[in-house]
């Protein structure tokens, strides 16, 4: 009997440990109740990718619910050249991988990209989005630049962050007509949106402090990043904070972990008998 509980509480316990990995799959579902900010948009260019070819795009994130969270949250595009429609569908149910940005095993970025992005959303995000991942204020313009400074620190390859210069960036900017129907270019706009994402990397850099341009002391955020596993677009990841208050313990996780303590409490009553 002494031997039998010794082996539940070992399987048990080594269970805890062996399925309790730091990645693991989860499915995105759109949230069709948070339209995307549309109003503006770049022309864009990235002489690594497309050469001189300038290409017209909303610089859009989305909000999500997933199989493994309760609620929703905010999610930003990694890969500019993946096309995601505006309703989400064409990646609607696919499975990804996650992972934390700063997880050793997320080698899909280098140190500087880590630590730009960890700079960018620690300093910068609670001043654009709540704790669900909505608006502030949908009509600022960092409402309209949050998704393109991610794209910046991606792709950007000369080394030197800047949404204006470098291999990677936007020539101008446009603003939506009312109906719908076509655009205006918007130097006005185009100005403020690079101003305001320069000033972003300028702190980053640490070439001017934080608070200089306004903004607070580092919050500690924990970055996850997703990688579709299948489907239509294979190659798109995305980043988003995670609430922590969304995250709750899987049943087979709390079922093993308890195994695992039973078989403790078993194992100390035993020795203590003896």
């Amino acid at each position: 009997m002494n031997t039998t509980i010794k082996l539940v509480s070992f399987v048990a316990i080594m269970t805890v440990a062996v399925f309790s990995p730091n990645a693991k799959a989860d499915v995105l579902h759109y949230d069709n109740n948070t339209p995307q900010v549309t109003d503006h948009y770049y022309q864009f260019y990235d002489t690594a990718v497309t050469g001189d070819k300038l290409e017209w795009k909303y610089a859009s994130s989305f909000k999500v619910n997933s199989d493994n969270l309760d609620g929703v949250f905010r999610l930003f595009c990694v890969d500019q050249h993946t096309y995601t429609s505006n309703n989400f569908g064409t990646i609607e149910g696919q499975e990804y991988h996650t992972a934390a940005l700063n997880d050793p095993s997320m080698d899909l970025y280098n140190a500087v990209q880590k630590n730009a992005l960890n700079e960018l959303f620690s300093h910068v995000y609670s001043t654009v989005f709540d704790n669900n991942g909505d608006y502030l204020d949908s009509t600022s313009v960092g409402a309209y630049v949050y998704q393109l400074a991610v794209w910046e620190i991606i792709h950007e390859q000369s080394g030197d962050y800047a949404v204006d210069s470098g291999t990677f960036g936007i020539k101008s900017a446009a603003t939506r007509n009312e109906s719908g129907s076509g655009s205006t270019v918007d130097d006005a706009f185009y100005k403020s949106a690079t101003s305001l994402a320069n000033s972003w990397f300028d702190a980053i850099a640490g070439e001017i402090a934080w608070d200089s341009i306004g903004y607070d002391a580092a919050t500690d955020l924990t970055l996850t990043i997703y990688v579709a596993e299948g489907g239509t677009h294979v190659s798109q990841t995305f980043i988003s904070v995670v609430n922590s208050e969304m995250v709750t313990p899987e049943p087979a996780s709390m079922l093993i972990f308890g195994l695992g303590i039973a078989g403790l409490g078993l194992t100390r009553r035993r020795f203590i008998r003896k």
